[in-house]
């Protein structure tokens, strides 16, 4: 694994293309540092993330100024991009000298920003999860799309066992998007891609209106989220659910 420290680099963190804004995740890694807009020669035992106006010359400044920085740069000269989920996930394993197994790799880029962001939390104070001890993930999921409904359902039915709802209906939406637009799909898994395009060949049409659909859905309550999770997964099976 490479260096994916951000201490001394330049981060982006936000994406406001895609809604992403990762600067109060980066103050929660670092609670010790200042938030800065400023910073002078009389910093130099201070640690501070710098969100000021970031170039070579205010970058070479802060490593002569303070004892130790980190500078948010959204455009123009970065060293790690935190908008990239690829990325965002190798910071964080790498902080514990790790690399996530194929599944939770998986199960991590399709996550929901919401879902990502809490996992990354926990994952950034304990150096572990559940999710990474247990030999069922969403990836078991994806491979029954398109497939045997009542295979889909017994998925799902263990899947719940680990995993919430929300977690496994987000998911899901994340791969059917990622399925409609392969084009803008980045990913190292080769197995993911061609899950992915397997899939769209044979609900191309479809991916759509069911998604339009799930976004009509009217969710009150905990049971109202399970029926719509449930009722995505049909659409998504073929043939009988028992």
């Amino acid at each position: 694994m490479g260096d994916y420290s951000l201490i001394n680099k330049v981060v982006r963190v936000e994406d406001s293309k895609e809604g992403i804004n990762y600067l109060d995740l980066v103050c929660f890694m670092y609670p010790n540092y200042e938030l800065r807009t400023e910073f002078n020669i009389l910093d130099g035992n201070t640690d501070i993330i710098f969100v000021g106006k970031v170039n070579s010359s205010v970058v070479k400044s802060l490593k002569e100024n303070t004892r130790s920085f980190i500078a948010i740069n959204n455009i123009g000269i970065q060293d790690i991009d935190m908008t990239i989920r690829d990325i965002a996930i190798k910071v964080l394993y790498d902080r514990f000298n790790k690399e996530p197994s194929d599944k939770t790799h998986t199960m991590l880029t399709s996550m929901t920003e919401y879902d990502f962001i809490k996992y990354f939390k926990s994952f950034w104070v304990l150096g572990r999860s559940k999710i990474d001890s247990v030999d069922i993930s969403l990836w078991d999921l994806y491979c029954v799309l398109g497939k045997s409904r009542h295979g889909i359902l017994k998925t799902y039915l263990e899947l719940r066992e680990v995993y919430s709802d929300s977690m496994i209906f987000g998911g899901v939406l994340s791969f059917l998007e990622k399925s409609r637009n392969l084009e803008d799909v980045v990913t190292n898994s080769g197995k993911y891609l061609r899950l992915l395009v397997d899939f769209n060949k044979s609900y191309d049409k479809l991916i759509v209106p069911i998604i339009q659909k799930v976004y009509t859905m009217e969710c009150r309550s905990e049971s109202d989220r399970e029926y719509r999770t449930l009722w995505l997964l049909m659409q998504l099976g073929r043939g009988n659910m028992i």
